[in-house]
């Protein structure tokens, strides 16, 4: 603070403020006045300008922000938005949300352009819960999860008026780890039923990565997301229905699932998703436990080495430094590719 900098000159050489002023390039009414505003409990420096005498409503304020039409350097509607809160923030402070707003506005324009591929059968996959319908008005939630490389869908779990919960998701991890092997990594969004404590000690224990979804940005989790659309078409050739018993939408469930699962893909170079999932098998042994701890440590040193970047125009929360990690990791080591359009991506720094 340079009040307290002028301060300590003062003290160390004993000249007046004038001199220092002077010095230092910093003009003495201004330092002056800056010390009067603090000896009083404000802010040293203010917005020039009078005060506005409406109390600011910055999360409508924000709200309106997200609705307008941002560009490349201009924001339309602005000028009709200062209007309605002329009472209420200054012309100077709405241009610094604004341009805070297109930013956000551009970096999610180009998130949502960039697609992964993966490259790795058994070794990524997602889990997620979604909705199918209602039954004796009550919804039907059902947990869904899906190898990402191969599109290999697991029988989903189907539930009555709520999703499984954190022991029930335990314990299907569990099985399946069991019955299929342990993939490398795991994606998940944050329900408190799939970040929690006994789903991460099954985790920890098969040597599985978490990765979680950044919150409210489902895009991220788009391989989920297409699963998800295409589980409910594949239902709804099979006679799903609200008007069916939750016994048989089980039933109808498994064999949507089954059929997915025997589908010729082109993505997969027209082989089934069932034929592409085997194949991983050999691959996925070849990450013991020891292989696993050893990029598990490498990840961390990623994120944290992302964390101490200096000069980034924001700083990165160590959820977004971990996803990163991972991410640069996974692209590395030729587990997926990052494309945006027809270009493809370098590996993050």
């Amino acid at each position: 603070m340079i009040l307290q900098a002028i301060d300590e000159m003062k003290g160390a050489t004993g000249k007046s403020y004038a001199q220092l002023c002077l010095e230092v390039g910093v003009s003495y009414p201004s330092l002056m006045r800056w010390r009067e505003r603090y000896g009083r409990g404000l802010e040293p420096l203010s917005f020039p300008g009078p005060h506005k005498v409406e109390p600011m409503d910055l999360e409508r304020i924000h709200t309106e922000l997200g609705e307008l039409a941002h560009g490349r350097k201009r924001t339309a509607g602005t000028g009709e938005l200062y209007e309605r809160y002329r009472n209420q923030i200054s012309r100077r402070q709405l241009r610094l949300l604004v341009d805070e707003a297109r930013q956000a506005y551009r970096d999610q324009e180009e998130s949502s352009r960039r697609r992964i591929y993966w490259h790795e059968p058994r070794l990524i996959w997602a889990i997620d819960d979604i909705h199918l319908g209602y039954c004796d008005e009550l919804k039907v939630l059902g947990n869904q999860i899906r190898d990402l490389s191969s599109r290999y869908q697991f029988n989903p779990r189907l539930c009555l008026g709520h999703v499984l919960v954190g022991d029930e998701v335990a314990l299907r991890l569990e099985r399946l780890f069991e019955a299929h092997g342990a993939p490398l990594v795991l994606k998940r969004d944050n329900g408190s039923n799939l970040d929690c404590k006994l789903v991460d000690q099954v985790l920890q224990n098969h040597g599985v990565i978490p990765l979680n979804s950044p919150p409210q940005y489902p895009k991220y989790n788009g391989g989920v997301e297409r699963g998800q659309r295409e589980f409910r078409e594949a239902l709804a050739a099979v006679g799903y229905g609200d008007h069916l018993a939750l016994d048989e939408r089980i039933v109808r469930a498994e064999l949507a699932a089954a059929k997915m699962n025997d589908k010729a893909r082109r993505v997969l170079h027209g082989h089934t998703s069932a034929w592409s999932f085997e194949t991983g098998k050999q691959r996925q042994r070849e990450y013991t436990l020891r292989h696993r701890k050893e990029a598990f440590e490498e990840m961390i040193v990623m994120a944290t080495v992302a964390l101490a970047e200096p000069g980034s125009r924001k700083p990165l929360s160590s959820q977004a430094a971990w996803r990163l990690a991972v991410q640069t990791w996974l692209q590395s080591n030729g587990m997926i590719t990052i494309s945006q359009g027809r270009k493809l991506l370098p590996i993050f720094p």
